[in-house]
């Protein structure tokens, strides 16, 4: 048995891959047809469709109950996409370079998405009221996005590259691809880890708050090789931009979220700090291999913490 989810995982681990390479393009393509940039594209489309696991798993979270794994899905799903997704990207393209529109407009977004959410947390209560001060954040964040960011794309000829149906139908298998395919490495993983007697709320701590943010990652990866820099970082902004105001907001309206005084005393402090390595970290307009370095150190140190205290 343990045989056939090990297939499972390597499968489906192959499959995320493959889907968010393809992601990458057809979004590309998609975005410049419709008259915006490719910084634009990564922190919508992309953004979006890489944050669907994130999503699903806490309105299943809502409807089973278990409404602590909201929060706790979200800060550790941000976490990961400043301190793993963006290290990873950066050690593997050597550099991500970042150009002017993110710290003139977006890093402010971003950084104050993040604390709007820790504001909110704090007094370890989310009901109705803040769902919906998340979500006319989310409208803000989108129409901001298309008003101040959008270009006009033009090729050789003058005219806005053409969307392809072939791009069109890449995108749709694709957005659905990338959260199945992550749906089943996490579910893979967890039976593995349960076979060898990996205890469950650390397993869940660590290895599915990793799975939701591996699309994110995949899409990091493919990005920076194909040197699609304004993706790679459009990715992680508008990712946690999105958990931050729709994967909070969203479950909300179903009814008041547990949160967890462990989320308030460690992770939520290290999202927020995150979010400020960040801003200083891309003030020379680039994320250096030995930068990304730094970030996952992070990351193993939020692990380690989160292992050497639950055991």
């Amino acid at each position: 048995m343990i045989t056939i989810w090990i297939i499972v995982f390597i499968v489906a681990l192959a499959a995320l891959v493959f889907a968010s390479d393809y992601f990458v393009d057809s979004s590309e393509e998609i975005g410049l047809g419709m008259g915006i940039s490719s910084f634009v594209v990564g922190m919508t489309l992309v953004a979006v469709g890489t944050s669907l696991p994130e999503l699903a798993a806490s309105i299943v979270a809502v409807i089973k109950d278990s409404s602590e794994l909201v929060v706790a899905n979200v800060v550790g799903s941000n976490v990961a996409n400043i301190f793993l997704v963006l290290a990873v990207s950066a050690i593997v393209g050597k550099k991500i370079l970042v150009n002017n529109n993110v710290l003139q407009n977006d890093l402010p977004i971003f950084i104050g998405s993040g604390l709007i959410l820790a504001v909110m947390v704090w007094d370890l209560h989310f009901g109705l009221f803040d769902a919906i001060i998340c979500l006319l954040g989310l409208v803000f964040y989108v129409t901001y996005l298309v008003k101040n960011d959008s270009v006009e794309v033009e090729d050789v000829e003058g005219e806005k590259p053409k969307i392809s149906g072939k791009a069109i139908a890449i995108f749709v298998i694709s957005i659905v691809a990338i959260p199945t395919a992550a749906y089943f490495t996490i579910d893979s993983v967890e039976r593995i880890g349960s076979y060898f007697g990996i205890a469950n709320e650390v397993f869940g701590l660590t290895v599915i708050a990793l799975g939701t943010s591996l699309p994110e990652l995949f899409v990091g990866i493919a990005a920076v090789r194909k040197k699609k820099y304004d993706i790679a970082i459009g990715n992680v902004l508008g990712s946690n931009v999105f958990n931050a105001f729709a994967v909070m907001g969203i479950p909300a309206l179903a009814g008041d979220l547990v949160i967890p005084a462990s989320i308030k005393a460690f992770a939520l402090p290290l999202m927020v700090i995150g979010a400020f390595m960040f801003f200083f970290i891309i003030q020379d307009k680039k994320i250096s291999k030995w930068e990304g370095m730094l970030l996952l150190l992070f990351y193993i140190f939020y692990i380690g913490q989160i292992i050497r205290t639950n055991i």
